[in-house]
């Protein structure tokens, strides 16, 4: 079945049909059990773990046997966007940072296809299905805690905390908007798809570095974006080009999530939930919808807490100071 098919669904069925699709498509996991680890200069490990399309990247940190944590980055960052945070969380947790799919040093989606939503609920299923985790706490930054949404809601049995950074939900857009936004990004999807690879960009490194700094419009500082391109550029013969895969900058398919829907799935969520604003971050919708849909998981959630904090967007990796002790208490209370 198509996630098109899925979305047209009444939202209640959206849990129990991934659930399903996850359960299916993982029954030949074991063919694809390599997990692969070297050591780190900052004394994390390297991991990659193999996937159908490819592999998985991620860092991963702590003993083997401490309190499981997947972390999950923003949009066009990488496992690196966790560098300078996870020091300063609790030693005992095992903290596993991935790259999302075309991202980082993983791989990309096959070619030909989007980067959706769904298929990185099923990736990040995948994983924690791979680790053989039973319970785990959730970590997400921007997209990173927009699927941490999904996630700790289609599968609530499986998230005992849920921590999201700078973002909440999925953005609903007017629906009389929806078809010129799909319009452009599957024209701009094209454009992509129609470049060849020798075409791709390649920059000295001061330069790809001054574009990021601009790109991301004061969100990160110098270390910051250098801490992000370790994990974002590849070395070519005449300098660098970024690893991500183009396709990640086109924006992702909108089949029409409603606040309805959405507020279905806060519903269906039952860890204990904190999330942090920055008062210098990003607002991608209205302040009055984000602080709803946060009412809205006090009535299943079993403990919500909000906190603004000083900072920028990327406050997790600029000031990571303001917000680690926030993180340890609501972990160990």
């Amino acid at each position: 079945m198509s996630i098109l098919r899925s979305f047209l669904r009444p939202s209640t069925g959206c849990f129990y049909y991934w659930q399903f699709q996850a359960k299916q498509s993982l029954l030949e996991l074991d063919i694809h059990r390599s997990y692969i680890t070297t050591a780190n200069d900052d004394g994390s490990k390297e991991v990659r773990i193999e996937v159908p399309w490819g592999h998985i990247a991620a860092k991963e940190w702590g003993p083997e046997s401490g309190k499981p944590v997947l972390a999950v980055h923003g949009w066009q960052d990488n496992a690196g966007s966790f560098d300078k945070l996870v020091p300063l969380l609790n030693p005992d947790l095992r903290i596993l940072a991935i790259d999302l799919p075309g991202h980082g040093k993983s791989s990309p989606f096959p070619q030909g296809i989007f980067f959706h939503y769904m298929d990185y609920l099923l990736s990040m299923n995948r994983i924690v299905r791979h680790m053989g985790w039973d319970k785990f706490i959730y970590l997400g930054h921007s997209l990173g805690s927009i699927l941490g949404y999904i996630y700790c809601s289609t599968f609530p049995e499986t998230v005992e905390k849920y921590i999201g950074i700078e973002a909440l939900k999925p953005m609903v857009f007017p629906s009389e908007k929806l078809p010129k936004i799909n319009k452009k990004n599957i024209e701009t999807f094209f454009k992509i798809e129609g470049r060849k690879a020798s075409t791709q960009p390649v920059y000295p490194y001061e330069e790809a570095k001054k574009k990021m700094l601009k790109a991301y419009k004061g969100s990160i500082n110098e270390e910051s974006c250098e801490i992000l391109l370790r994990r974002g550029l590849i070395a070519t013969g005449d300098g660098y080009t970024y690893s991500r895969d183009p396709r990640v900058q086109v924006g992702m398919l909108q089949l029409g999530y409603s606040e309805e829907n959405l507020i279905a799935y806060a519903s269906n969520m039952s860890c204990e939930v904190l999330n942090i604003k920055a008062k210098n971050g990003l607002d991608y919708e209205p302040k009055k919808i984000y602080i709803g849909t946060i009412e809205a998981l006090k009535k299943t959630a079993a403990r919500v807490q909000f906190d603004e904090v000083d900072g920028t967007h990327h406050l997790h990796l600029n000031t990571p100071e303001n917000i680690a002790p926030i993180i340890n208490e609501f972990i160990c209370s």
